[in-house]
């Protein structure tokens, strides 16, 4: 079984939204702003699916970002037992009484770091927690911070922030700490802002991504994302490579339209070669030549097992054995979320061929 919660954002009626999966689900229960439920985990991927799609018709995904309300302008110096303490005075919190927000101005990063979470038993899973330590002029000692759901290259190297941040107490470490909630450029940063603006921009080749001539810059000034994003992270980490070599990003990317069951086709393909042939590849061979994420990539190799093929990884190179003859490519329990994910992925890479290029250049300075 699986199970999880949600907390609402935007006045989304939560309870209606996981109710219109009911025929998928164990159980559930909750209200608008809250929700718990259970289903079994063979059913997880139509879920997603299908609430993601529910959302969609009820409201604009790209207009979902919620404010933020701040309750105290904090220095680093101000950071510790003291204000913990006195904030603890406000519990408990909950619905009408959040967690109170603080607004660290004009502040750095140094020792920013990532990694997966480990279970109980040492294995990983895939939450990413960035670890950091924040400095601002009150003091002349770092504060320890996290950011769950972020990688390190996320957090600016250069320039001064305004970060908003709650403070918490880790009972593990056994130390104070903030949880960063997000940040941007600092309010009086402008020279570093104007920089971004004229030095690193964004140039937008999406209607015409074999059209790479007359840029706004010259070629060897530009760095080019020429694979559809699916998420946000990906055109952050992809932004932050060109502002470390002093590039600007061509998003020269066509929008997706792969048919989910001719990937699958492709990849029973590219298997049977393979195994005939005795021949090795990588895996970002095959992610390249299918347009796969990790995740389609993983859940295609235990589709290609279900249906006999024995995938084998030795020296980073990718072989496959035909263990049996009696292939039926179309019937596999695997089968069915390897096509779930490429289609979830070809509506996201919809998204990011059509959002506005003001949408995501106001995305990544946020972040930058």
């Amino acid at each position: 079984m699986a199970r999880g919660s949600a907390r609402s954002v935007n006045d989304i009626d939560l309870y209606q939204l996981v109710k219109s999966q009911s025929d998928l689900l164990h159980r559930f229960g909750g209200h608008p702003f809250a929700a718990g439920l259970s289903l079994p985990l063979a059913n997880l991927d139509l879920f997603r699916e299908g609430i993601n799609q529910q959302l969609r018709q009820q409201t604009n995904v790209a207009e979902m970002m919620p404010q933020i309300d701040i309750d105290l302008v904090v220095t680093v110096a101000d950071l510790g037992e003291d204000l913990f303490n006195e904030l603890k005075q406000l519990e408990p919190y909950g619905m009408g009484n959040p967690v109170p927000k603080l607004l660290i101005k004009n502040c750095w990063f140094t020792n920013a770091w990532h990694k997966n979470i480990q279970d109980s038993r040492g294995q990983k899973i895939e939450y990413i927690k960035t670890t950091f330590n924040i400095w601002d002029d009150s003091s002349n000692q770092g504060f320890p911070g996290l950011w769950w759901g972020h990688y390190k290259d996320e957090i600016p190297v250069i320039g001064k922030c305004d970060a908003i941040a709650e403070l918490d107490f880790n009972t593990f470490s056994k130390r104070y700490e903030i949880r960063l909630v997000t940040l941007g450029l600092a309010a009086d940063d402008s020279s570093r802002n104007s920089a971004l603006n004229q030095t690193h921009q964004l140039i937008d080749r999406r209607l015409t991504p074999q059209v790479l001539d007359n840029l706004e810059v010259p070629p060897e000034q530009a760095s080019f994302l020429q694979h559809c994003p699916d998420n946000w992270g990906e055109i952050r980490r992809e932004y932050q490579q060109a502002l470390k070599g002093d590039r600007s990003l061509v998003l020269a990317y066509e929008a997706a339209s792969r048919d989910a069951l001719a990937v699958w086709q492709q990849l029973v393909g590219i298997a049977k070669y393979l195994s005939r042939t005795q021949k090795s590849v990588t895996k970002s061979q095959i992610q390249a030549k299918l347009n796969l994420s990790d995740l389609a990539f993983d859940l295609g190799l235990k589709a290609l097992a279900d249906v006999g093929f024995a995938p084998k990884l030795q020296d980073n190179q990718y072989h496959f054995d035909l263990i049996t003859n009696n292939i039926n490519v179309n019937s596999n329990n695997s089968l069915n979320s390897f096509l779930s994910i490429i289609k979830e992925e070809n509506f996201q890479q919809q998204y990011f061929y059509q959002i506005p290029l003001s949408t995501i250049n106001q995305q990544l300075l946020v972040n930058n």
